[in-house]
């Protein structure tokens, strides 16, 4: 595994805790598509992703269709859909195909 991809990881998983510690709502982890994602209590699912920036390409947004189209299948999830958590306003258009929300609240 290379060195940047250990360091996004690890500060992915410590948003997560961070998130957790924060919100008290945290029931499990869920495998979205292969993404590991949050599952609260109320059946939302957060994904906590460290990124400032994402080219929306083809391929990007084909990963996001599958995601979402994973967590539609999710047992006990709501109808609200994912939420996302990060710094990321260019993302509000391209993500609203994806019927996902975004929150900045990590």
């Amino acid at each position: 595994m290379e060195e940047s991809v250990a360091v996004s990881l690890r500060v992915r998983a410590q948003l997560m805790g961070l998130y957790n510690e924060k919100e008290k709502s945290v029931t499990s982890f869920v495998d979205a598509n292969e993404v590991p994602m949050l599952l609260t209590k109320s059946g939302v699912v957060v994904a906590i992703l460290p990124l400032d920036h994402v080219a929306w390409t083809a391929g990007f947004a084909q990963k996001a269709m599958a995601v979402s189209s994973a967590i539609k299948q999710m047992q006990g999830v709501g109808s609200r859909g994912p939420w996302i958590l990060l710094p990321a306003r260019p993302w509000r258009k391209a993500v609203g195909k994806c019927r996902i929300s975004i929150r900045k609240r990590v």
